[in-house]
């Protein structure tokens, strides 16, 4: 069980306490927390985190390649999960990446702003 996210922030109860994750909605929050972060900059576990950010150098050709290499490996760590597929979807000038995953026998889907 953890404490839940939303944006980076946590999320209060309309009572005032603060709302709890378990199960699969879990591993999709410790999961969102690998892929946004960008690997080595948490001092305390440089481990942790995605190399994600690096995708801006990876030519269109090898983009979603690149993408399911990188999400792979921020997830190896999470032994309740695994990457299956990647989608990379752009909307104006922003773009998009949604990693689907295998998540205690369920699929989910992580969705991250590149």
């Amino acid at each position: 069980m953890d404490l839940k996210l939303y944006n980076g922030d946590f999320v209060a109860h309309w009572s005032g306490r603060l709302q709890t994750v378990d199960g699969p909605e879990e591993i999709v929050q410790r999961a969102l927390i690998r892929l946004t972060v960008p690997k080595g900059a948490f001092l305390h576990d440089p481990e942790l985190g995605s190399r994600l950010f690096e995708l801006s150098r990876s030519t269109p050709a090898k983009l979603r390649e690149n993408a399911l290499a990188a999400a792979s490996e921020a997830l190896e760590p999470i032994a309740e999960a695994a990457v299956t597929a990647v989608d990379i979807r752009e909307e104006g000038d922003k773009m998009y990446l949604s990693v689907y995953m295998q998540v205690l026998e369920s699929e989910q889907v992580a969705e991250v702003e590149l």
